[in-house]
């Protein structure tokens, strides 16, 4: 499993404009439309290699977020650093900051912990599917692909 794959099972993909679960109207891979309009020439419905190139576009700013504001972040293993991907793709760099005892123990390398704040927020009731898989990936270091995920 990818990063790429997490966020994909996570956000679903639509070439239409769609309504999020937070009623954000939304296109592709989970492209916040209020966030970020459409480029130009992009028009619903799009086509599959549009819906990878504004997602690829999406995941660059995310990626850019993580490594400008938490320097410790290429530090961490690939499954936890998706986790923070995943987090950050999902509710945005401003919300993701706000997790500053849960961000505080990924740093310190305190999993089992920054799993429990995971869920321990008003994000985990938002997309309590998400949370779940996500602070599981958190505190095992694993991808839900291996055999050895937590149930």
């Amino acid at each position: 499993m990818t990063v790429e794959d997490l966020i994909a099972k996570h956000e679903g993909s639509s070439p239409v404009i769609y309504n999020d679960s937070m009623g954000i109207p939304t296109i592709g891979i989970g492209h916040n439309l209020n966030a970020s309009s459409l480029p130009a020439g992009m028009t619903p419905p799009l086509t599959s290699a549009q819906i990878s190139q504004l997602f690829q576009t999406d995941l660059s700013g995310v990626m850019k977020d993580l490594t400008n504001n938490m320097p410790w972040f290429s530090s961490l293993d690939t499954v936890r650093q998706a986790v923070l991907i995943d987090m950050d793709f999902n509710m945005g760099w401003p919300t993701l900051s706000q997790f500053v005892n849960t961000l505080a123990m990924v740093k310190a390398g305190n999993y089992a912990g920054a799993a429990a704040g995971m869920l321990d927020s008003t994000w985990a009731t938002q997309v309590p599917g998400r949370a779940q898989e996500d602070s599981k990936m958190m505190s095992s270091g694993l991808w839900p692909d291996d055999p050895n995920f937590p149930a």
